[in-house]
């Protein structure tokens, strides 16, 4: 039979229905509660992701009649019903109830927050509760509530038992709440392909727009060309271009950077996702990139294509309208290779 843990975990992450999970043999009554725990949950959750699906084509319309007081009532009745019986479920249906309607249907990420903190609180199953805690984080880091994130860590640290995984990932909530735009970045440091030690904090009187990437990835590809020609209409004694790479090869990496003419500083050691620059920004997706301003604060995080180059620009032309370049700090120009200078 499919784990259960396995099944919650999809379950919760709308990816299937439970339809077409194999059953075992006749079972003793304790599994068959739980067989029918999933049964009566397989038919609670489809009928509510129908009326998703219709709500989210209403509200493209302008139109709302979709109403979701009687599916809350619902998943009341059967967290109520199973929770001692069959307590996984009956807490990932909380979940459910939290994330996919309370959240993204409703809007009421308040009380979606207050949800999935009890579930992280008092759920048996660290998987379970750790899944809770990820959405609630995220609903928390979409405030940079820092103080939120922290509490919210602190409790499932306090469970006697962790899922490593998720624990890691809530760990890394504490770094991307410092990465919102408006704190000021991180003093990294990497080594560059060059050999150089490029420091962002030696950066300070110059903006600085850095991206994190694989050349293996399309949409990487796609945004060092962009960014190599948002480089070069930009005064590079105010702008620095600089990237890290999470890619093994060092000679494919270097043959693709000539093919897309990126000549700014790129970050390599061969050691991927554990690059210690990489672990410190505890980046998640791939390309990520960041715009930070001459004082070190981050104007923008998380964009890309060509919304990033148009920000780069609108950036750059604000910070000028403001006079925040200042002028006995930067470099002598030197054609367009002045942004590699004083690194």
């Amino acid at each position: 039979m499919v784990s259960l843990g396995l099944v919650l975990l999809l379950e919760v992450a709308g990816c299937t229905s439970g339809r077409g999970i194999q059953q075992a043999p006749p079972p003793p009554t304790e599994e068959a509660e739980l067989l029918q725990a999933e049964a009566e949950w397989n038919d609670i959750q489809a009928a509510v992701q129908e009326k998703l699906i219709c709500h989210k084509e209403q509200l493209r319309n302008g139109k709302n009649t979709v109403h979701f007081q009687s599916d809350i009532g619902r998943i009341g009745e059967f967290f109520r019903k199973y929770q001692k019986s069959a307590p996984d479920f009956a807490w990932a249906a909380k979940t459910f109830l939290a994330v996919r309607i309370l959240q993204d249907a409703l809007q009421q990420s308040r009380e979606a927050l207050g949800v999935l903190r009890e579930v992280t609180t008092l759920a048996g199953s660290p998987l379970v509760a750790g899944i809770a805690a990820l959405h609630a984080g995220e609903i928390l880091l979409s405030d940079g509530n820092e103080a939120g994130i922290r509490q919210l860590v602190g409790t499932y640290e306090s469970r006697a038992t962790k899922d490593p995984q998720i624990h890691t990932a809530l760990q890394s909530l504490l770094v991307r709440v410092q990465l919102l735009p408006g704190r000021f970045f991180l003093d990294i440091q990497f080594e560059s392909l060059q050999g150089e030690t490029v420091k962002l904090a030696q950066l300070r009187g110059r903006m600085v727009v850095l991206t994190v990437f694989n050349v293996e990835a399309e949409a990487c590809r796609q945004e060092l060309v962009r960014l190599a020609e948002c480089r070069g209409e930009l005064d590079p004694r105010k702008v620095v271009f600089l990237g890290i790479s999470v890619d093994r090869e060092r000679d494919r990496l270097e043959s693709m950077l000539r093919e897309f003419r990126v000549d700014f500083p790129v970050g390599f050691d061969g050691k991927e996702w554990r690059t210690p620059a990489i672990q410190t920004l505890a980046i998640q997706t791939l390309p990520s990139s960041y715009v930070i301003d001459p004082q070190g604060k981050i104007l923008c995080a998380g964009v890309r294509g060509l919304q990033l180059k148009e920000l780069i620009k609108e950036a750059f032309r604000n910070l000028e309208e403001k006079g925040a370049f200042p002028v006995d700090r930067l470099p002598e120009k030197r054609g367009m290779q002045a942004s590699e200078t004083s690194l």
